[in-house]
């Protein structure tokens, strides 16, 4: 049996390749081949964790809100003045965007090439958020 830590670590492969590709390809004209290229694993492997590239859009915009909201909860972590609290929110977002922007740009201008029924999921996804 495949260890869970196995499996989390290439579906993140996967996703890290993904966000690479969709940055320098954008969005329509990615490949899975180029996701599976870019993460070092199989076309076959991607279609084991995520069923299309769709998935793979959605899923990563997923991921990578989830993994803001950990980082500006770390970063707000013991802050109580109201000016250090607002200082943290905004360098919080200037970094994270700076860090995953061309994916961002890409992801947003693509997302109404995405299903309806992927939209709501990111939509209600976000409303968690």
């Amino acid at each position: 049996m495949i260890s869970p830590e196995i499996v989390a670590d290439k579906r993140e492969l996967i996703l890290a390749g993904a966000e690479k590709v969709f940055a320098r390809s954008g969005y329509s004209t990615a490949r899975v081949e180029d996701i599976a290229e870019e993460a070092g694993v199989a076309k076959g492997t991607i279609y084991l964790y995520f069923p299309s590239k769709q998935e793979v859009a959605v899923s990563l915009i997923e991921e990578r809100a989830n993994d803001f909201v950990v980082l500006m909860q770390k970063q707000l972590q013991g802050l109580d003045q109201a000016h250090q609290v607002l200082a943290v929110i905004v360098q919080t977002h200037v970094d994270f965007y700076l860090l995953h922007m061309g994916l961002l740009d890409v992801l947003f201008q693509s997302l109404p090439q995405l299903s309806p029924d992927l939209q709501v999921r990111l939509c209600q996804g976000q409303a968690k958020v």
